[in-house]
């Protein structure tokens, strides 16, 4: 495989992976009210949880994530915190307190990381298909082939990312306060699913 075929190659796996719904997708569409450029720096923020897992499984870690419990425990861990984040959402729109934010309203940097490192599929992906692409990066030497598969990796969330925040803003417009407290509301319900889910994978995966 060349390495032009090989950068194709990681854009379409990239691509698939990040348009596949989320957490991070639910927080970029709430993200793209304030700008629609939001997307770079939950990009940011994602690239900065990302990175040292590559690095890690780079430098041969990934054996220590394979170690039986944690799946488990990460899945555990992420889908309860998920969950708080998401019921967190509609107790804001109860409460009254004016100062009191929910996971949708921290800035855009700090929610990248955050729903970056608590979605336990974001690790089963690094640790399934991106093994496999970092495996092949020795063909390339690690200059084009580990950093530019990253660079091309994370350029491919980014442009993704910034669709979506754009799009968000564009509609933003013209739905309203009402229609746009209906989508917050439909993200915190995605966030708790996904989080019910997570735990329900990893408390199956225990009792298994």
């Amino acid at each position: 495989m060349s390495l032009l075929a090989f950068y194709g190659f990681i854009t379409v796996i990239s691509l698939s992976g990040v348009m596949s719904p989320g957490p991070l997708t639910a927080f970029l569409i709430s993200r793209g009210r304030q700008s629609p450029w939001a997307g770079i720096w939950v990009t940011l923020g994602h690239a900065l949880a990302e990175v040292p897992l590559i690095i890690a499984l780079y430098a041969g870690l990934q054996p220590f994530f394979e170690i039986q419990g944690i799946r488990e425990g990460v899945s555990l861990l992420g889908g309860g915190v998920l969950i708080y984040l998401g019921s967190g959402v509609f107790r804001n729109f109860r409460s009254s307190e004016t100062g009191q934010k929910s996971v949708l309203e921290c800035n855009s940097l700090t929610g990248g990381v955050l729903l970056t490192v608590l979605n336990p599929y974001w690790v089963l992906w690094w640790l399934t298909i991106g093994a496999s692409l970092i495996a092949r990066t020795s063909e390339f030497g690690w200059l084009a082939g580990l950093v530019g598969m990253t660079v091309v990796h994370l350029l491919a969330d980014g442009i993704w990312a910034v669709f979506i925040t754009w799009s968000s803003n564009q509609g933003s417009r013209m739905i309203g306060a009402t229609g746009w407290m209906r989508i917050e509301q439909g993200c915190a319900w995605v966030m708790l699913g996904f989080g019910v889910f997570f735990v329900y994978d990893g408390l199956t995966g225990i009792l298994a």
